[in-house]
């Protein structure tokens, strides 16, 4: 699970690194979504995927 709050667009601080508690992961796809609160109230999701190589 990876979750942030709050984020800035564009902050390199937040980015994947591939690992899930401190392991690196294989290759894979990964499914994600992200709901976003835009300051004038509207809610929209966003879903796609993410192809993980090493």
């Amino acid at each position: 699970m990876y979750r942030y709050h709050d984020i800035k667009p564009n902050d390199r601080a937040v980015d994947w690194d591939g690992s899930h508690r401190g392991q690196l992961l294989n290759a894979a796809v990964f499914v994600w979504f992200l709901e976003v609160e835009f300051v004038d109230g509207e809610v929209r999701v966003f879903e796609g995927d993410v192809v993980l190589v090493r």
